[in-house]
């Protein structure tokens, strides 16, 4: 009896064993993996379309452009927006209106208005609650790891970001914002690049731009 008790608890224990490698990995080590693998380059751009819909499902807006990130500085281009950042201060550019407003930067933030981008490097406990589990979707015909976020300051304009990952490289493919509100704002990522550094000037408007008496300047700093 006494060998058969043995064998049981050693099988029992495989069993466990067994069970625990075959754990999915979890929202905080797959959100330590996408920072992981985006800190591999100097720099790194995106392409993205970004989308907008109300509580009802209704869009209300639609872009497409990049995003090329390096450290605190950031540049983003749209048909409709162009913004510069040397991680102090922000110039959006309203290409439609032909008018330039500049804003301090606060690097620090979770917020989107600050930059949609923003939440990729700062995902962590500290800022973030992870919601328990993460689940395999499939989107356009990919199949990704996805895990839910909730913002620990409830100043921010959103209340939850799903993230959804490439397992096989961790970048970042989908986030998906839920604002206070009800509306949804989806950020669809279809190719990440990893670069070498830019000069500081790529990340404030060209004195040619600035100076153009066709352009309206306004400095909110």
């Amino acid at each position: 009896m006494k060998t058969v008790a043995k064998q049981l608890m050693v099988i029992a224990g495989l069993l466990l064993s067994s069970a625990a490698w075959g754990q999915k990995i979890s929202p905080k080590e797959m959100a330590e993996n996408m920072k992981s693998a985006l800190s591999k380059g100097e720099s790194v751009e995106f392409t993205f379309s970004f989308m907008s819909k109300d509580p009802a499902g209704k869009t209300i807006a639609e872009e497409e452009g990049t995003f090329i990130a390096q450290g605190d500085c950031f540049r983003m281009n749209t048909d409709a927006l162009e913004i510069f950042c040397d991680g102090k201060a922000k110039w959006l550019y309203d290409k439609t209106n032909e008018e330039i407003t500049i804003f301090p930067h606060d690097p620090s933030t979770i917020e989107i208005a600050e930059s949609p981008f923003a939440v990729l490097g700062m995902i962590d406990a500290e800022k973030f609650i992870f919601r328990p589990g993460a689940k395999s979707v499939e989107y356009s015909g990919r199949k990704l790891q996805s895990f839910t976020i909730v913002p620990k300051d409830k100043n921010v304009s959103y209340s939850e970001v799903t993230v959804s990952l490439d397992p096989d490289s961790w970048y970042p493919v989908l986030l998906e914002y839920k604002s206070i509100g009800g509306d949804r704002y989806i950020l669809d990522i279809s190719g990440v690049v990893m670069g070498k550094a830019r000069n500081d000037s790529f990340y404030v408007p060209s004195p040619d731009l600035m100076d153009n008496p066709d352009i309206y300047v306004s400095d909110m700093r």
